[in-house]
């Protein structure tokens, strides 16, 4: 069981991933957590557990698989601990596996690969 951490003005709310959740599911839930942090009033953090996250890309290109809003710090267990990794998608372009607003291409904490 994988957990997402959505901290915004001192509120706590968790979303919890299934071992077998599929890579869409995954994308889905991390990417409403960031969301989330986002639209908040003074941002939020979004921590992801320690494990790997296997994600599929956007809806578009440019999008990456997960975007990551202003104001919003994102976060994964440390160094080895959590992973990020994309889902091989024929077809199905990206152009990066994390994308911020910022230009900043990877998370504190979080390595970036693709399998």
């Amino acid at each position: 069981m994988r957990t997402i951490t959505l901290t915004t003005s001192g509120a706590v709310q968790t979303f919890t991933l299934s071992d077998t959740a599929s890579a869409e599911e995954t994308r889905a839930t991390i990417q409403q957590a960031l969301d989330l942090a986002a639209r908040a009033t003074g941002g939020g953090k979004v921590e992801l557990s320690e494990g790997v996250f296997v994600v599929a890309p956007g809806a578009t290109p440019s999008d990456g698989a997960l975007r990551v809003g202003s104001n919003t710090e994102f976060a994964g267990a440390g160094l080895g601990l959590t992973q990020v990794k994309l889902v091989d998608a024929p077809g199905r372009d990206v152009t990066g596996v994390i994308r911020t607003d910022s230009g900043k291409t990877a998370p504190d904490g979080v390595p970036i690969s693709t399998h």
